[in-house]
């Protein structure tokens, strides 16, 4: 197992439990786990590569709003020996999520910043279950006429 230097990804009880249960199950066949750790900023895993060629490519994309905005960018990321491939995957909270009323307002803030035309993704739910277009907020008056109505 390769891991880069990354403590809270790689260097954690989670990773080691892991390892662990892997090894002393009867379910796998494994007696070992070799984990090598990648020496900080000298390697590079494939991945790394690919996350650059993407980065470089958001440069021309000025307005990322949404995830379809994102399918774009990583498709035309790689025009002459196009490498990534999008795969549509079901939602996994398909009529939205809850949130808290405290996050709810913080979403909303941003608002005047979103065009409306993309406000429809942000389906905004309370964790009361109804669209709550009643939190106080500093841009108030702006943000409830750009929440979209359901």
């Amino acid at each position: 197992m390769y891991s880069d230097q990354c403590g809270g990804q790689n260097r954690n009880i989670k990773i080691a439990a892991i390892c662990n249960f892997v090894t002393s199950s009867n379910q796998y066949n494994i007696e070992q786990i070799d984990q090598k750790f990648l020496v900080s900023g000298n390697s590079y895993l494939p991945c790394d590569r690919d996350f650059g060629v993407i980065e470089r490519e958001k440069r021309y994309h000025e307005n990322i709003y949404i995830p379809d905005d994102w399918v774009k960018v990583i498709a035309s990321a790689k025009k002459k020996h196009p490498k990534f491939q999008n795969i549509e995957l079901d939602l996994l909270y398909p009529e939205g999520q809850t949130i808290e009323k405290n996050k709810m307002k913080d979403l909303q803030s941003l608002f005047p910043y979103i065009p409306e035309i993309h406000h429809s993704f942000y389906n905004l739910k309370t964790n009361e279950g109804a669209v709550d277009n009643d939190v106080d907020c500093a841009l108030d008056d702006e943000v409830l006429e750009a929440v979209p109505e359901t």
